[in-house]
């Protein structure tokens, strides 16, 4: 099925635009300097949709204009405004936000390198790629792609893009220089401030065992590729029956499953397991059964615990 357009873009525009660096500069460890130019390393695939008048039947337009006024203002009239106590504000034009963050806005200057286990990964934002600005660029690149692969250490640095500052990590991924965005420490929720309020309760022996024969019945190898949008394709579907004119078919809300509440928290585990092992869910929401001796010695122990019971 034909994928409706984006953002009123073509493929080829989209091709080109995500060719399109969003950022060059340099990166710097020790007195080596690698030209480079850094690309967006995840695509979008959400369905945008603009507003429109019911019965007009025509795009939703929005005007800017100064509090109090009906008057449109130009861009070129609009400046950055941060308010302050007073209620009054201190602005910045465009050319002063750049000065602010001349310092590195064409540098990342790697501070110190760091095992990638040891960043937690709440702190990973956005990744991007960074590829050789030119040809003489391309020896020390590949050199620094190399020596990050081989160490598994992760470069830390700081850059400064769309006038702010972000904390990045460099890392070596299939041949190619990969930044990620990192939060900053002080942007780390921590969870103790959600639960002081609450009392941690005390969990058992058999339950904790049982939980864990509930993972283990249900673990695989990740694979990303099977795992799909299921939302965005019925959306996109119902985008394409509404442009041929037919009857949009919507499914009946399905019930959930209870109230979320657990009652009998063993029993529950008890039935978890034995479902997981008969029809242990594939990522694509197809149901999969479990065969050869693994399979039967688990089916086994299931039987043997309910003859128990």
């Amino acid at each position: 099925m034909p994928r409706p357009a984006r953002r009123e873009k073509d493929d080829d525009e989209e091709a080109s635009f995500n060719r399109r660096p969003v950022w060059s500069g340099t990166v710097s460890f020790g007195i080596v300097a690698i030209g480079v130019k850094m690309f967006t390393a995840v695509r979008d695939h959400d369905i945008h949709f603009h507003q429109i008048s019911r019965h007009d039947r025509k795009r939703i337009r929005y005007l800017k204009v100064a509090e109090g006024t009906t008057d449109e203002v130009q861009g070129k009239d609009i400046v950055k405004g941060y308010r302050i106590a007073n209620g009054s504000y201190v602005t910045f034009d465009a050319e002063e936000l750049e000065r602010i963050a001349a310092r590195r806005s064409k540098v990342i200057e790697i501070e110190s390198f760091v095992d990638l286990a040891g960043i937690d990964s709440r702190h990973f934002n956005r990744p991007y790629y960074l590829l050789p600005a030119d040809d003489a660029a391309g020896k020390p690149y590949h050199l620094l792609v190399q020596a990050l692969s081989q160490s598994n250490r992760v470069g830390i640095a700081r850059m400064v893009m769309h006038n702010k500052e972000s904390l990045v990590a460099l890392r070596s991924i299939d041949g190619t220089l990969c930044l990620e965005t990192l939060h900053f420490s002080d942007e780390i929720v921590d969870p103790d401030t959600l639960r002081r309020s609450r009392k941690t309760p005390a969990v058992g022996s058999r339950e904790l065992k049982m939980a864990e024969q509930l993972i283990d019945s249900l673990s695989a190898p990740f694979e990303p590729a099977a795992y799909r949008d299921a939302h965005l394709e019925r959306l996109r579907a119902a985008i394409q029956r509404k442009a041929k004119g037919k009857t949009l078919l919507l499914d009946e809300p399905q019930a959930e499953d209870g109230d979320g509440k657990v009652l009998d928290l063993m029993e529950a585990l008890r039935r978890s397991v034995a479902r997981s092992r008969s029809h242990a869910p594939a990522a694509d929401g197809r149901s999969r059964r479990r065969t050869g001796k693994a399979a039967a010695r688990k089916s086994g122990a299931v039987t043997r615990r309910r003859k128990a019971g």
